[in-house]
């Protein structure tokens, strides 16, 4: 199985590419504000065509501020890949697998090669250039959810399979002390 390494992200950003970023969604809304109350009013201008090019233009606004949601949901869930990681991986190794049973070990594997096909989903994403995840920001949304989903649903047969294994350890001790 691929072992999986952290990966160098933009986690700890600038003031100011913070500032620069809260100003331009500020100068975003303003604009689509603009836009839309623009818009309302080209309905009793006889000018043909002006309310389209309005529409259009806040399709793109709409759609920039779609691909930027992505852009920070993916970010999101790299951050709680790393996390998860950081707390599966000290199970991972030789040293650890040796004083786990095998049971516990292929949960392990199980579920560390999930998130390792997440990983590299997300990475296929992250490739594409600006421009392409802007023309596929529908696609990367509904990506972005099935990967999160993916997660969920791995931890959740990870959960239920040691819990469900705890209790058949569990079981006979129950039984020898009464």
């Amino acid at each position: 199985m691929r072992r999986y390494h952290s990966r160098s992200s933009s986690k700890g950003s600038s003031s100011s590419r913070n500032n620069g970023s809260e100003a331009g969604k500020v100068a975003l809304s303003a604009t689509k504000f603009a836009l839309s109350s623009s818009r309302l009013a080209a309905e009793f201008v006889p000018l043909p065509g002006v309310a389209a090019a309005l529409d259009g233009l806040l399709a793109v606004i709409n759609a920039i501020e779609k691909t930027k949601a992505n852009n920070e949901q993916l970010l999101e869930l790299s951050h709680h890949i790393d996390r998860l990681m950081k707390i599966i991986q000290p199970f991972s190794g030789n040293s650890a697998t040796d004083s786990l049973s095998r049971p516990q070990t292929d949960r392990i594997q199980t579920l560390m090669t999930a998130l390792s096909e997440v990983v590299e989903e997300e990475q296929s994403i992250l490739l594409h250039g600006r421009l392409k995840r802007f023309l596929l920001q529908e696609d990367i949304q509904t990506s972005v959810l099935n990967m999160n989903r993916k997660i969920k649903n791995a931890l959740d047969a990870f959960t239920k399979a040691t819990l469900l294994w705890n209790s058949q350890r569990l079981r006979p001790m129950t039984k020898s002390s009464e």
